[in-house]
């Protein structure tokens, strides 16, 4: 599978809430692996975490070890609050 078949990929919690889309890949240069994927939140999520910004999308990076399954949408090994209890998590940054 190469990177623009995962582009907009429907991303789903556990729970089986709709997180949103994959929007963009973090690549590791040194190891040649992808270890994040770039996900754009659906409104209702953003807003039931108070992440939403104002007058853009809001975007927040998640590992790829949270990844359960990926087919026509990418099924992750955890829940949508864990979302924004993982450290690596930074609310602040713009991934745009």
């Amino acid at each position: 599978m190469n990177a623009l078949e995962v582009l907009d990929k429907e991303v789903i919690a556990q729970d089986g809430s709709k997180i949103g889309k994959i929007k963009d890949l973090i690549f590791d240069h040194a190891s040649w692996t992808v270890n994040a994927l770039v996900v754009e939140l659906e409104k209702n999520i953003a807003q039931e975490f108070n992440v939403k910004k104002a007058l853009s999308r809001t975007r927040i990076r998640t590992s790829v070890h949270h990844i359960q399954g990926m087919s026509d949408r990418i099924v992750l090994r955890i829940p949508k609050q864990e979302l924004f209890r993982i450290p690596t998590q930074t609310k602040q940054q713009n991934y745009s």
